[in-house]
């Protein structure tokens, strides 16, 4: 922030965007630069944000092979119009090179490489709900092409893969709603998504597998065929080659009807116990339901896979395990559970113990799940039983109990409205 006299606050905030006409905000404000020579010195440096760019790189980035016999004194201007624009103290000097004062971070390519990156770790675990909200998160920075109008062979060569990226970024997002669908509505829109995908791009597969399966999905195989026929002409008039394995995988399996071509969200079993929920003020709920997005934190940024919420009052505790459960549900696709109270304990242990199926519903075959949430809102110890059989008979259990006390198993994560510890009081760290 520039103050009356002139000086800068330390509190100013540099975010930079490059994804597009280059652009500044500072504190919120978004600044556009003055000329085209000021943004495309601001482009270079942005590039590398926080390191020295040399002299001789900026002005062959900013004016190619026009070099004016006064570049020394109009780069001098430019430099000093980009100060005015993103603040002194950001722009700095050192030797015969000029570098931004700020981290990689603050520009808007990097926090888009970061987002893809979390978004895929989150696909690797089968979270495709946090994974849409990265994938969405780094699909909106885009608004134009990367690093314009400047003649550097390298950010040029970063342009491109960052357009790879980002186009990568788009077919994963409609893999993650795709997976997320939980009804023929959902699965309407995920088609539309995949038409503009094979439309935009007719020659990247994964668009057109991503088209056949939601077709399939919605059991309209005329038009999954008819797309896979569509797509192999394609491929064969513009490119003189067959399609992929995965591509006729998809189509093969769509033509057998089988049904893990269904939505995950599809194939999903959410156990809730048909008894009305307490009332509660609107406070009360804010307040649940941000303790639910700790819990949520918890389990799919920080990987936990025990979780306990201390609640003494029953009807709370019943409130904070549906709101965990829904907020859950979009992560953990192939199973969340409430159970809540002693007997619904005794009926899963036992469905467990006997031949590893529910009877509830159509969930069976729980060690062939992915993530499996149980949430518990139940008192007594009859838990600790259920936790331990899970453990030993599914691949990847997530517990959350809502109860008096930690049941006292290794790796318990103890969440509360203002905490987040392991149950031996040690800090719980973010895992990279």
């Amino acid at each position: 922030m520039i103050m009356a006299n002139g000086q800068e606050t330390p509190t100013t905030s540099v975010n930079l965007g490059v994804l597009g006409a280059f652009r500044a905000q500072l504190d919120g404000q978004w600044r556009e630069p003055p000329s085209r020579q000021v943004a495309r010195v601001g482009t270079v440096l942005a590039g590398w944000a926080g390191e020295p760019v040399e002299r001789d790189r900026i002005i062959a980035a900013v004016w190619g092979d026009n070099v004016p016999a006064t570049f020394t004194n109009a780069l001098q201007v430019h430099v000093s119009q980009l100060r005015r624009m993103v603040g002194k103290r950001t722009v700095r000097m050192q030797g015969d090179s000029y570098f931004l004062d700020i981290g990689p971070e603050s520009v808007d390519a990097e926090q888009m490489v970061e987002y893809i990156h979390e978004g895929a770790r989150m696909v690797r675990r089968e979270h495709f709900g946090r994974a849409a909200e990265y994938f969405s998160q780094a699909i909106n920075l885009w608004r134009g092409t990367p690093y314009p109008d400047i003649f550097d062979p390298d950010l040029i060569a970063r342009r491109a893969k960052l357009i790879e990226l980002r186009d990568q970024a788009r077919e994963d997002l409609v893999e993650c709603r795709l997976e997320l669908a939980r009804d023929r509505h959902e699965l309407a829109e995920v088609i539309a998504d995949a038409r503009e995908l094979v439309s935009r791009q007719p020659l990247r597969e994964k668009g057109q597998v991503l088209l056949i399966r939601s077709l399939a999905g919605a059991d309209r195989s005329g038009e999954s065929s008819a797309a896979f026929e569509l797509a192999v002409r394609e491929l064969r008039d513009s490119m003189g080659r067959f399609p992929g394995r995965e591509l006729v995988d998809v189509h093969t399996r769509s033509l057998n009807r089988d049904e893990n071509l269904l939505p995950r969200a599809m194939r999903a079993i959410h156990l809730v116990p048909d008894h009305p929920a307490p009332n509660t003020s609107a406070e009360d709920r804010k307040e649940i339901d941000a303790l639910a997005s700790r819990v949520r934190e918890a389990v799919i940024d920080l990987g936990a896979k025990l979780v306990t919420v201390p609640e003494s009052d029953p009807d709370r505790a019943t409130l904070i395990a549906l709101a965990v459960a829904q907020a859950l549900s979009v992560d953990l696709l192939t199973g969340t559970i409430v159970v809540n109270d002693a007997d619904d304990i005794d009926v899963l242990s036992t469905d467990i113990r006997d031949n590893m199926t529910l009877q509830a519903d159509h969930l069976d075959a729980i060690e062939s799940l992915g993530s499996l949430g149980i949430i518990r809102a139940a008192q007594g110890g009859k838990f600790t039983k259920l936790a331990t059989q899970l453990a030993n008979h599914h691949p990847q259990p997530v517990l959350v109990t809502i109860g008096t006390d930690p049941i006292g198993l290794p790796s318990e994560v103890v969440v509360t409205h203002h905490s987040m510890q392991l149950s031996t009081v040690q800090p719980l760290t973010r895992s990279k």
